[in-house]
């Protein structure tokens, strides 16, 4: 899976780095490592660095929806990180407005 998942900070941070292409169901993935994650944390809010300076994919507008740590009540802020492609930054947005994520 190019998305790899490590904290930044333990258990307050988590760094998303893409590395390549990666699919839907990498995305999905993700999701599922994510909760592991906040399941392993006791802080009240975990905040996300997301980078996309290395990727060659942005998931699918229904992907994003799909995932379901971004509606964790333990979910804080996430910073995206070298989005140059517009699809990309739209797919984050609709996805950040879709799940009221503070970003």
């Amino acid at each position: 899976m190019p998305l790899h998942l490590s904290w930044y900070l333990e258990n307050r941070v988590l760094l998303v780095v893409n590395e390549g292409e990666s699919t839907d169901q990498d995305m999905f993935e993700l999701d599922k490592l994510t909760l592991e994650y906040f399941a392993q944390s006791d802080a009240p809010q975990i905040h996300m660095i997301i980078d996309t300076t290395k990727d060659k994919f942005a998931p699918s507008a229904k992907a994003v929806t799909q995932v379901k740590f971004a509606k964790h009540p333990q979910m804080g802020w996430t910073v995206l990180i070298g989005a140059t492609n517009a699809f990309e930054r739209f797919v984050f947005v609709i996805g950040s407005n879709f799940f009221n994520v503070r970003s």
